[in-house]
């Protein structure tokens, strides 16, 4: 059984694969559905997934803390958005039911990814943002401290 649920992780990962090449198909399902599979399959088979230069990071956020990226949540929010509009636009007045069904699916799938927690990046923001106007720790600075610094009247500044 355990080479069944290898094959079809490998199969759901060549699905996401094929899915980055797709504009707006979903990659992130068929990564997380190739994880499901190789940790039912073998130890060593969801090591590789997990520490994988390409696919790990993403996987791992899901795997470890059950979160994904704020900026994953926006993007996937936007694609749902935007694949919608384009269906409507497809589907035009033809065909009301096909078009409700769309809405419905779009409006579920928004709410779930809407729902999902998201971590906050705080090595991206510490990266792009510097510190010197903020006690580092978010604490107010010691009485007699000049504004905009951070260290206490009188030592020097970093």
């Amino acid at each position: 059984m355990r080479w069944f649920w290898g094959a079809l992780g490998f199969v759901f990962l060549a699905i996401g694969i094929v899915f980055l090449l797709v504009p707006l198909a979903p990659t992130t399902p068929f990564l997380l559905l190739a994880l499901a599979c190789f940790v039912r399959a073998s130890p060593r088979l969801e090591h590789w997934f997990l520490e994988h230069p390409w696919f790990g990071p993403h996987v791992r956020a899901w795997h470890e803390e059950r979160r994904i990226p704020l900026a994953v949540k926006v993007f996937a929010l936007f694609s749902i958005a935007t694949g919608l509009t384009l269906t409507l636009i497809l589907l035009g007045a033809g065909s009301p039911w096909l078009s409700a069904l769309a809405v419905l699916f779009a409006l579920g799938a928004g709410v779930f990814v809407f729902l999902l927690p998201h971590r906050e990046e705080l090595q991206e923001l510490r990266r792009h943002r510097h510190y010197d106007d903020d006690p580092p720790t978010g604490e107010a600075p010691p009485p007699g401290t000049p504004p905009g610094s951070d260290a206490p009247s009188g030592s020097p500044r970093r």
